[in-house]
């Protein structure tokens, strides 16, 4: 499966959400990784069908989704970033409602239920009402769901927001038994979500891919530019003044700081990893932003 984005633009007034965003996708998981307010759920809604660029289209292997319409929403499996789910249904009722929506026949309706809820952990307790159930819980829900149609094309957006780290390891666990015969394309601002996972990152900032590759050639790009230094207590202020610090450790010898920096020769060079990379093209945006589990 080969899907092509082309010059996708959106514009809400005089103000560009998305600039002229191009990438191209095929099997295997996606990040598309920016602080919040970066264009991701805009982006995801033009993929959707929710929204509709002002330039620029779409190919779903060589086609143009506007000629295929049913045909290409039907290849897709969508969990928005805030799944609004009927209360009072069970889990059961809900998947059959939404297998219903899908036009899965009948006659596999039972087994693909039963089959997917199994994989997400859920089948033991199929008759619980949704309001009964934890966040991690209407997460998997959400992606059982979204699993239905045996989708060609997974788009989740901030799909562990609110998980606790345990529901969070579990999640990523899911997307990648997913990820085989399938694009997944997994919007966040949480740099431990497309970590452990992803074959490429997106990197989106203000509606602009800023970068495209892997995570390995993601980190190699700012090789040579994070570093570790301790400073006194009483300096500490200064240093995240002037520094674009990504994480400061009290010791006993005073506080020791991961820097990002081009230059710092009182400093020891260190490895980066990703969550560097993510301070690094998003500077003063990711602050607060990102969380490593």
């Amino acid at each position: 499966m080969n899907i092509k984005l082309e010059g996708i633009t959106k514009n809400y007034g005089s103000h560009c959400v998305l600039n002229a965003f191009s990438a191209e996708f095929s099997d295997g998981v996606y990040g598309l990784l920016g602080p919040n307010g970066a264009g991701k759920s805009t982006l995801i809604n033009i993929l959707v069908g929710l929204l509709k660029a002002n330039e620029g289209r779409i190919c779903f292997d060589g086609k143009d989704i506007k000629k295929l319409n049913e045909r290409y929403l039907g290849a897709i499996g969508y969990l928005p970033q805030y799944p609004h789910f009927y209360g009072n249904y069970s889990i059961l009722e809900l998947m059959q409602y939404m297998s219903l929506l899908k036009k899965i026949p009948k006659s596999e309706m039972a087994d693909r239920i039963h089959e997917i809820l199994h994989f997400v952990n859920l089948d033991t307790i199929r008759d619980r009402r949704i309001s009964q159930l934890s966040g991690g819980m209407r997460q998997r829900l959400g992606i059982a769901q979204a699993l239905l149609n045996d989708p060609k094309l997974l788009i989740l957006d901030e799909p562990t927001a609110g998980l606790d780290p345990k529901e969070r390891i579990r999640f990523r666990s899911l997307m990648a038994q997913l990820a085989s015969g399938r694009t997944i394309l997994l919007a966040t601002h949480i740099v431990s979500d497309v970590a452990f996972i992803a074959n490429e990152i997106i990197l989106l900032n203000d509606g602009t891919k800023v970068q495209q590759d892997t995570p390995e050639q993601l980190i190699a790009s700012i090789q040579g530019k994070v570093w570790e230094i301790t400073v006194p207590e009483n300096k500490l202020p200064a240093y995240l003044a002037s520094f674009q610090v990504s994480n400061a450790r009290h010791t006993e010898n005073g506080c020791e700081l991961r820097i990002i920096a081009e230059h710092l020769p009182e400093a020891v060079q260190v490895t980066p990893n990703l969550e560097d990379v993510f301070l690094y093209y998003f500077g003063e945006a990711a602050d607060h932003e990102t969380d490593m589990v």
